[in-house]
């Protein structure tokens, strides 16, 4: 009996051992499902600690709002297909049209918003000489407002047009590889929201200082200004300029000189007009004066007040000298464009001018080798060169002796320049 006994309390003690050793994990197990629940309730908030490339995985830190908890989790770039990249660029992918001081459309152009703000980047050769920029972006046309940033030589600007809360698009700086599959968007040809595919040709080229992606995406007038997206849906690089010598060679800035622009703006448009506008705002026959005699001296004159304006007159003879008197404001420029209208019958120009004092102030003799229009006109232009070093701050009078039967020439005031540009979109 007292070996039944002691057995029985030995089972039992067993029994009890295994009985408190389940309500524990029990417990336990009721404890971590407790903790599941008050995770999953809590208000997670991520932020990126170390950003993804195409090789690397990066680090997302979770932080809750109510508590403080964190935990970190590595993550990848998300690759998308063709149809999910025109998807993510359709929302931030504007149309820029520009106009001239007459409200004529002068250029079309593509750009991309980098800022909910409204914030646009595109070409500067998009917005060069504009008086005034429209920019279409899904179903509303907004009016620029100011240019915050812009460079001629890199080729590209920063508009802002007043709006708030638009989708942005994400950029990256990371070197492509030869070969990757990259998408082009924009307006090709006015067509909006033209959508096209190819290959980095050459992940890297520099011409003047300034960092382009070659590729074989399609493109055309219209894009200049627009993104070109990697497999990632981020803007690599800005559509700019193709070579019509071969075929599909095609060049986007690369997205890491937008950080290069200089940082002395903003400027409203009137400032940007002032100091970006076209070379000349009239052209010859827009405002015509015909020359009245007898203008043969300084005293005589025939006054010039509209600026732009195409005189019409004739030179009879060797000796005759006309004279036309212009008012300049200080800090301007006169140039004087010579244009005959039949083929030359004379040897050469003789052009300069004098201030109130009838003191030659500067003066420009061309000789004319062949006799036709193109030849005078493109020795004039070498005139131009030369007349617009110099600065006037009081009123001059302008003296040309043409050795022609009859001749026509516009006279503007302002800056002028001369430059070659690429072949742009």
């Amino acid at each position: 009996m007292k070996r039944l006994f002691l057995l029985g309390i030995i089972i039992s003690l067993l029994i009890s051992t295994v009985s408190c050793s389940t309500d524990k994990q029990n417990i336990t197990d009721n404890q971590n499902s407790e903790t599941q629940n008050a995770k999953h309730d809590h208000n997670w908030e991520s932020s990126v600690i170390t950003a993804p490339t195409s090789t690397t995985p990066g680090i997302r830190k979770f932080t809750c709002t109510v508590c403080g908890d964190t935990y970190q989790e590595e993550y990848e770039l998300t690759k998308y297909s063709s149809e999910e990249i025109y998807a993510i660029g359709e929302k931030s992918t504007a149309e820029i049209t520009t106009f001239n001081k007459k409200g004529e459309e002068k250029s079309l152009g593509t750009g991309f918003v980098i800022g909910s703000d409204g914030r646009i980047v595109t070409n500067f050769h998009v917005i060069d000489e504009a008086y005034s920029i429209q920019v279409k972006l899904g179903n509303m046309t907004y009016t620029v407002d100011k240019i915050l940033a812009y460079s001629e030589d890199i080729d590209l600007a920063v508009l802002k047009i007043p709006a708030e809360n638009l989708p942005t698009l994400e950029t990256s700086t990371e070197l492509q590889a030869g070969g990757a599959t990259i998408y082009a968007l924009g307006s090709s040809e006015g067509y909006t929201l033209s959508f096209s595919s190819g290959t980095v040709a050459s992940p890297e080229r520099t011409f003047d200082n300034v960092k382009y992606i070659q590729h074989n995406a399609a493109i055309s007038h219209g894009n200049s200004g627009g993104p070109l997206f990697n497999v990632y849906g981020q803007v690599i690089g800005v559509n700019t300029s193709t070579n019509p010598e071969g075929q599909n060679l095609n060049f986007a800035i690369a997205v890491s000189e937008i950080d290069r622009l200089p940082k002395d703006g903003p400027f409203t448009m009137e400032a940007f007009y002032e100091k970006e506008g076209p070379y000349f705002e009239t052209f010859i026959g827009d405002y015509v004066v015909y020359e009245k005699e007898s203008n043969d001296s300084i005293s005589t004159a025939q006054i010039i007040s509209v600026n732009g304006t195409t005189i019409s007159g004739n030179i009879n003879k060797s000796t005759d000298i006309d004279y036309f008197k212009v008012s300049i404001d200080p800090g301007k420029k006169l140039t004087v464009l010579m244009v005959p209208d039949s083929i030359l019958d004379g040897d050469g120009i003789l052009c300069g001018l004098k201030d109130s004092n009838n003191v030659i102030a500067a003066g420009s003799k061309q000789t004319v080798n062949q006799r036709n229009t193109y030849t005078l006109l493109l020795n004039v232009l070498q005139h131009i060169l030369y007349i617009s070093k110099y600065r006037w701050q009081i009123s001059s009078i302008l003296l040309c002796q043409v050795k022609l039967p009859h001749f026509s020439f516009l006279l503007y005031i302002n800056m002028i320049k001369f430059r070659e540009p690429l072949f742009f979109m």
